[in-house]
């Protein structure tokens, strides 16, 4: 019993045919050109990704220290307004009760 053979078999082998153009001779040898850029593209992003995310940690770390430190900041000048505001409440207070116990 005869099996026809499926015609892309007829290509394997010294019997390969010559491309008709050089390009498309060139066309695998392009492909792993290009593949080899994607490859050297993609570990640089990954690099650059990696140094992006330490100097997030590190810009997170200062952030969480300028934001503590400002509280403190915030609060130490809160109290001083107060002591302002309570020594000046005293000074407007007493020579008004001078005069008035004369």
């Amino acid at each position: 019993m005869d099996v026809p053979l499926p015609s892309a078999w007829l290509t394997i082998g010294p019997y390969m045919p010559k491309p008709k153009y050089p390009r498309e001779a060139m066309a695998g040898r392009a492909a792993v050109g290009e593949n080899e850029r994607l490859r050297r593209e993609l570990e640089r992003i990954s690099i650059e990704n990696r140094n992006l995310a330490r100097e997030l940690a590190r810009l997170r770390d200062a952030h969480e220290d300028l934001s503590e430190s400002a509280l403190i900041w915030i609060q130490m000048y809160e109290r001083q307004l107060e002591r302002a505001n309570r020594a000046q409440a005293g000074s407007l207070k007493a020579p008004y009760e001078r005069d008035n116990g004369e």
